[in-house]
């Protein structure tokens, strides 16, 4: 599993490293703007047992917390929630990360991988990760779109996996409906959820 993530871990921070400037968002967190090439490589790398999703995102000094994690469904029921990185504090008079980088691996292993950029450095963690079990037929993941304002203790829907064994179901509509509505999720054997919450 760490050998594999690793090797993730390398390519996420070469991209990374030249990506767009994040001085447009104010509070707020959205998908990592990528270039076609970079796209190619996540494309490449990811191909069909890996998700890379990356995040950027900008908040006040006042924040000093930011949690990440994965929660998994089965049918619309929580099941287990998988740690990512719990707590970020900065240094006093430094900003929270600006960039988070997941990696889901789902090649027998069932992994998960989180990194955190800030200024300073960054942080990574390995943990174990969701299970889809056999038959499924379908696949449907959506991130958020263009971007979502963050308030301090308001948990945020980043991701959504959701799977089926007879196809692909419906389309998506607002993400951070599921944190309200679990019941959208009851025609799914497996969905994953990726949450953060930012606090001051």
């Amino acid at each position: 599993m760490v050998k594999l993530s690793a090797v993730f871990l390398v390519i996420i921070m070469v991209l990374l490293a030249g990506c767009g400037a994040r001085d447009t968002l104010r509070n707020q967190i959205r998908p990592t703007e990528l270039t076609a090439e970079q796209q190619e490589i996540i494309n490449l790398f990811g191909a069909r047992h890996a998700e890379i999703l990356l995040f950027d995102f900008a908040v006040d000094e006042d924040f000093r917390n930011a949690d990440f994690w994965l929660d998994a469904y089965e049918y619309g029921g929580f099941t287990e929630r998988f740690p990512g990185i719990d707590t970020m504090t900065p240094p006093e008079g430094q900003t929270l990360g600006s960039r988070l980088a997941v990696v889901i691996n789902r090649d027998g292993q069932d992994s998960l991988m989180f990194t955190l950029e800030s200024a300073g450095g960054s942080a990574t963690v390995f943990s174990r990760g969701p299970t889809v079990g056999e038959g499924i037929q379908g696949s449907l993941r959506s991130r958020i779109h263009p971007l979502v304002d963050i308030e301090d203790g308001q948990t945020i829907v980043l991701y959504v996996a959701r799977f089926s064994r007879e196809g692909v179901l419906s389309t998506f509509g607002d993400l951070q409906e599921y944190l309200t509505r679990p019941e959208l999720l009851a025609d799914y054997p497996y969905a994953h959820i990726l949450k953060a919450r930012f606090s001051r």
